[in-house]
Order: C-alpha cells, then sequence, then structure tokens
C-alpha cells in the first residue's frame, strides 16, 4: 500500500521531456506579427480598465491607482519577458501549462492547465453579462425590463442572476461561431473592434487633459493622490493584475505562427507598450475629470462623463466598451481550446479535445464544448464576484513559470529532464546492426561523423577517415556523451549532400560541402577542447569552482541545492510579503517586531538567492537563452508573492481550494492513467520509435 502512495507520488512530480516539444501540428501556421499584435490587445484590454478601474481607483487607491497600473506592468513585463523567451523557443501551444510541465512536474501543470480552462470560463461568462448589461443601459433597462416582465424573473439570490440573459446567450453563440472558423478569421474579424477599442481609450485620454482639474488630486491641503496610503496602492496592483492577464494569450499561438522566435517576443512587447500607455493614461484621466470619490465603480468611463455634463461621451464610451467585451470573449473560447488541445496530446484530458477540424484547422469540438459551459453561466449565473479568486489562480501561474526558468536553468542534466535517452542493452544490437548497413560506406568518406552507442557508452569518432575513441564516460558524465551524440548527429543534412556528390563530381563540389558541413557542426566535436565543456555541462547545478569553498556548507551534494535554494527564497518572499502588507503602519512608525521581521525575511531572500548565483547554470540551452536569469525570474516571484497576499481574501481561497479539489479528482481518476508519460523508454512502442529514427538517417 504504501509503496503504490509513493510510485503515484512521484507521478505527480515526472516532467514532460523537452525533446518531445516538436514543431509538428495539426494546426496551420497562418499568423504574422499584425494578427499577434491585434490578439494579444484584444484579449487584454476588457472588462480590467473598462470597468475594475472604476474599483481600483475609488475603493482602493484613488488617483494612484494610475500608479498601480505602472507597478502591475513593471511585474508582467517581467513575467512576460520569461514567456516570451520559452513560447519564441518551444513552438508548442500550451502555455503556462506547458511550461509548468517541463519543469516543475505533471501534477502542477495540470491544476494550473485546468484552472486557467475554468478561469476563461468564467471571464467569457462574466464578459458576456456585461456586454449585455451596457447595451441595455444604452437603451434604459429596456431589455431587462421586457426579459423580467414578459418572460422570467426571480429573487433568489448570488450567484443566481436575477433574470435569464438571453442576449448574452446569442453573443456567446455568434462569436463561439467565429472562432471555430480558424485563427486566422477570427484574427481579422477582431481587426475592427481593437481599432475601436484603442480609439475610445485615447479618446478618454483627450478629454482628460481637456476637462481634467489637478485639484482633484490635491484639494485643501490633504494628499488625495495616495488616500489609501501605499498600502492602498499595492492591494490595487493586485487588482489591476487582472488587466494585464490577457498577454500570455500570444504564447498560446506560437503553433499558428509564423516566424515564432521572432514574432512572439516583438509581438508582446508591443502589446505590454500600447497596453501600458492606454490603461495609465486613462486611469490618470478618469481621476483629474472629478474627485475619485464621486466615480462609479462599476461603469466608470461612461458615467464620468455625465458627471462633467458631456452625455455624449457616454455613448461613445460604450461603444468601446462593447468591442472590448467582444474581443475578450474571443480570447476565451480560443485559449481554452488550445489549452485543451495541448493537454489532450499529453493524455491528461479527454481524446476529443484533441480533433482538429480539417478544413478549419481549429479545434472546434474543444471550442464548441467551452461555449456550452459560458452560455449556461452567463444565461443564469451572476458571477462577477469572483474576480479575486481568478486574480489568485493568475499570480500563483505567473510565479510557478518564473520558478519554472530557474529550475530549467539550474536543474543537474539527466535523461528525464533532457529528453535524451541511452540506448539500453536490449536496443543496442538492433540500432547498431541497423546503423552499420546504412553507414558503413560513407563512414570512410572525408569530413562524416559517425557515432556508435556502446554498452559501456563509449564514443568512436571517424573524422576525415581516421578512427579515435574516447575514453568510457563515467557515469555523472552519461547525460552529457549522450546528449552530444543527438547534437553531433543532427546536421544529417549535411551529411547527405557530402555524400550525394558521387565520384564523377568535381572535387570542388567535394570541397564545398565537406566546409559546409564542417561548419554546420558543433566546433567542440572536433577539438579535444570539448572535453571541457562537456565536463561542465555535467556539472549543471554545482557550485561554481571559484565557490569551492562554500561547498561544506551545501545541504545537497546531488547538484539540487539551487533548486532548494529556490525554495527556501520563496518561503522568505511569502514572510515579507505578509509583512509589508499586513504591518505596513507599524514599519511607518518604526515599530520593532515588524522591523525586525523585515530585516530578518530581506536577509533570507538575499541569502538564498546568493545561493543560486554561485551555481552553474546549463551551458546547452536547450529550451531558452534568457538573460539576467536568476535575476529576473527572482524578482517575478518576489512582487507575484507579494501581490497574491495583498489580494487574499477569505473567499478568494476558499475558491481555490475547490478547484484544488475538482482538478485533484480528475487527475487522479483519469489523468494519470492516460498520460503519454506512462509509455516508458523501454517499452516496444518506444523501442520500435528509436529503431525507425534510426532507420531514418539514410
Amino acid at each position: 500500500m504504501a509503496s503504490k502512495f509513493c510510485e503515484h507520488f512521484t507521478k505527480f512530480w515526472r516532467t514532460k521531456p523537452t525533446s518531445s516539444v516538436t514543431s509538428e501540428s495539426n494546426l496551420i501556421r497562418c499568423l504574422g506579427l499584425f494578427n499577434l499584435v491585434v490578439i494579444g490587445v484584444g484579449g487584454m484590454i476588457g472588462s480590467g480598465i473598462y470597468v475594475m478601474s472604476g474599483f481600483a481607483i475609488r475603493d482602493q487607491a484613488g488617483p494612484s491607482a494610475a500608479l498601480s497600473f505602472l507597478l502591475a506592468a513593471l511585474v508582467v513585463l517581467l513575467i512576460a519577458s520569461c514567456y516570451m523567451e520559452l513560447a519564441s523557443k518551444l513552438h508548442k501551444t500550451g502555455s503556462t501549462y506547458l511550461y509548468i510541465y517541463l519543469t516543475i512536474g505533471e501534477f502542477p501543470a495540470f491544476v494550473s492547465g485546468l484552472c486557467i480552462m475554468i478561469m476563461v470560463c468564467l471571464g467569457g461568462a462574466v464578459n458576456a453579462r456585461s456586454w449585455s448589461y451596457y447595451l441595455d443601459s444604452l437603451c434604459n433597462g429596456a431589455i431587462s425590463n421586457f426579459t423580467m416582465e414578459h418572460i422570467a424573473q426571480w429573487n433568489t439570490g448570488s450567484p443566481i442572476a436575477r433574470y435569464p440573459d438571453f442576449l448574452a446567450v446569442v453573443i456567446l453563440l455568434f462569436l463561439m461561431l467565429v472562432v471555430a472558423l480558424g485563427a486566422n478569421f477570427s484574427a481579422k474579424f477582431s481587426v475592427v473592434f481593437v481599432f475601436v477599442n484603442i480609439s475610445v481609450l485615447g479618446l478618454v485620454t483627450i478629454c482628460g487633459l481637456i476637462f481634467g482639474d489637478l485639484k482633484n488630486w490635491t484639494s485643501d491641503g490633504v494628499d488625495s493622490f495616495f488616500p489609501y496610503g501605499w498600502s492602498g496602492t499595492i492591494q490595487a496592483t493586485a487588482v489591476c493584475f487582472w488587466a494585464f492577464s490577457g498577454f500570455e494569450m500570444i504564447s498560446c499561438a506560437v503553433e499558428e505562427t509564423r516566424n515564432p522566435e521572432r514574432n512572439i517576443p516583438l509581438a508582446t512587447g508591443i502589446v505590454m507598450l500600447i497596453v501600458t500607455c492606454l490603461y495609465i493614461s486613462t486611469t490618470a484621466a478618469l481621476s483629474l475629470m472629478v474627485p475619485y470619490s464621486s466615480l462609479s465603480s462599476t461603469t466608470p468611463l461612461a458615467m464620468v462623463f455625465v458627471e462633467i455634463g458631456q452625455s455624449w461621451g457616454r455613448y461613445v464610451v460604450s461603444v468601446g466598451t462593447l468591442c472590448a467585451f467582444t474581443t475578450s470573449i474571443i480570447s476565451t473560447f480560443y485559449v481554452f481550446a488550445r489549452m485543451g488541445l495541448a493537454m489532450a496530446e499529453d493524455g491528461l484530458l479527454f481524446h476529443w479535445f484533441r480533433r482538429v477540424n480539417k478544413r478549419t484547422k481549429a479545434p472546434v469540438l474543444s471550442t464548441i464544448f467551452c461555449g456550452s459551459v459560458e452560455v449556461v453561466i452567463a444565461c443564469f449565473f451572476d458571477v462577477q464576484n469572483l474576480i479575486s479568486f481568478s486574480v489568485n489562480l493568475i499570480l500563483l501561474c505567473y510565479c510557478a513559470v518564473c520558478a519554472g526558468v530557474i529550475i530549467i536553468s539550474y536543474r543537474p542534466q539527466s535523461h528525464a529532464d533532457t529528453g535524451y535517452q541511452p540506448v539500453r542493452a536490449v536496443d543496442e544490437e538492433r540500432v547498431a546492426s541497423s546503423t552499420s548497413v546504412n553507414l558503413s560506406a560513407k563512414a570512410t568518406r572525408p569530413g562524416y561523423v559517425h557515432l556508435k552507442a556502446q554498452e559501456s557508452y563509449s564514443m568512436v569518432t571517424v573524422i576525415n577517415g581516421k578512427s579515435e575513441s574516447d575514453d568510457t564516460v563515467s557515469p555523472v558524465e552519461e547525460d552529457t556523451a549522450f546528449h552530444d551524440a543527438a547534437r553531433i548527429t543532427s546536421p544529417v543534412e549535411a551529411v547527405d549532400q557530402q555524400i550525394e556528390c558521387n565520384e564523377s563530381h568535381s572535387e570542388t563540389c567535394k570541397a564545398q560541402h565537406t566546409e559546409d558541413f564542417t561548419d554546420r557542426v558543433d566546433p567542440g566535436v572536433l577539438s579535444k577542447d570539448s572535453d571541457r565543456t562537456e565536463a561542465d555541462q555535467s556539472q549543471t547545478g554545482y557550485l561554481h569552482s571559484t565557490f569551492a569553498c562554500l561547498k561544506p556548507f551545501m545541504v545537497f551534494k546531488n547538484g539540487r541545492c539551487a533548486l532548494f535554494a529556490l525554495g527556501m527564497m520563496s518561503l522568505f518572499v511569502l514572510a515579507l510579503s505578509f509583512c509589508v502588507t499586513y504591518a505596513i503602519q507599524p514599519l511607518e512608525r518604526v515599530v520593532w517586531w515588524p522591523v525586525l521581521l523585515f530585516v530578518l525575511a530581506a536577509f533570507g531572500i538575499v541569502v538564498f538567492f546568493g545561493i543560486i548565483c554561485v551555481h552553474r547554470q546549463t551551458s546547452k540551452q536547450v529550451v531558452l537563452k534568457q538573460h539576467c536569469i536568476p535575476l529576473v525570474p527572482a524578482i517575478g516571484i518576489v512582487m507575484c508573492l507579494i501581490l497574491l497576499v495583498a489580494n487574499s481574501t477569505r473567499s478568494s481561497w476558499i475558491g481555490c481550494g475547490v478547484l484544488l479539489a475538482f482538478a485533484t479528482l480528475i487527475y487522479m481518476t483519469y489523468s494519470v492513467r492516460h498520460s503519454n508519460l506512462n509509455q516508458k523508454t523501454g517499452s516496444p512502442k518506444r523501442k520500435n520509435q528509436l529503431l525507425t529514427e534510426t532507420e531514418n538517417v539514410d
């Protein structure tokens, strides 16, 4: 019984091999840079600015909400740098789910992916009801009054709505059809709505400059810019995260993007710049036009024009609001379908989630399922109060991705981490014989590299007709050798080009292909200096030689001390977050106990961050080439946890607990048994796949 429990528990933390993330896809690469910018802006600008800005200004931060948006933008920019780098290197949809699966484990990845799918369903339903509410307000309540008088109404209380919202149902069904027609069609459909949206927010900014009054920031000698203090500004920053939460939608589109290495990072940067400027300028304009206490907490942009006597602006803003909600609903369908596709391809969700329509090249069944759930929620429920619960889950996912970047940079190299599986004794003879038949004649050609895997993991290299046998590698260097084997044999096209130069070709042709092959093979392979590089790679996660004097103080001797330090640093960040959030006033009065707690937490963060820095990063960037590691991801973790604690409420954590229990139930009953990782390396299916890949060298 205990052994079974341990076996299942270890399955929770198994990671997906990086080599299994290939560029093969049933989706079509049809999105360019402009399409990605449209998708990103359309997914980000929605209820975050049109609804939550009023709540942040009036009830939490006052005019300093503009700083809250700036702080949120800086934090999201750090997190987005991790997303854009991973997405540009991993050309596979899945976004947060995929990155956590590669670095932390299967169960956390499944929970994050399922929570995101549930959140986008709730978000789509909320946006659909908000769409209906805004249109109803333009008609002076005619739609809601007709529904309650002639169809149905009930007063059961939250979360049941007062009346069925059939207009929201119609909107959801129409936009579900748009998304089902494919990514290219939905992106083109969103262009007009995004343009109108940006224009409306720009109009609000201009009106703020014309009708604004600086007295609304400082009146009667009272500091009206920080009416709730810095603690209110930080709490509002957590709410402002909701406005930026759609940026990861760009990484969901990586599998349908042309030239993702260039377009994904560039589109993310452009979208962040556009949205941040619009959010800050709009929030500042709102607090300049009227006193913060006079703003509406539900419809701030529309009602502010009524307050200043410019009623025409109310209708213009309402049109922009409808456009924003439209693009946000489209993004919920898009993210749900792509996330479900990625999880189903890994065997963690039901197989019909991965079905892609041959004509539209889109996961239609998954889109229809998402639309059906959103229709039921939007028609009968009012889930507006779940906003804080959603922010908590978003912050947890962002924190996990930042931690994943550090983990993948400092994790000791092993077969499970890299995905490179050595050829064991069972398959060695079959692979070697198959290889020798196809390559024996080619191995004597000048410039050809031939690698043969032996049971002792010896490497035989034939270069320019000379055979050179390397020493048998130790178990510690075992992964490095086979990692290099996969890398050396990768320029197979160059080999084939050289072999195709038959005897009748000129010596110039042969020399040209030989030179091309030499350029494409890692120069370290052609030099004995590569031994030093391989030795460094095998020491990933171990102490730098410069800091060898610290070795006696390291808790773990297996190269995982940096990962332990990451966990301890996160705990100290949590302590610092509680101190900053709940003891800000005693800190301002310099009371000894919060000051001591703050100093100890900050000292612990610095110490464990330093421990991470003195360890070796991976020299072979299998996945990413992120700069400023671990500084940028560490700052992202700190800010995410501070905002998480600042936004914590009892109801939000109850919602997170319910979702976690639901995700655990599905994982234990279905996902853990159907995961693709259950296919062992030594299984017949894996053996045949390995042999087939070897035979394809010819």
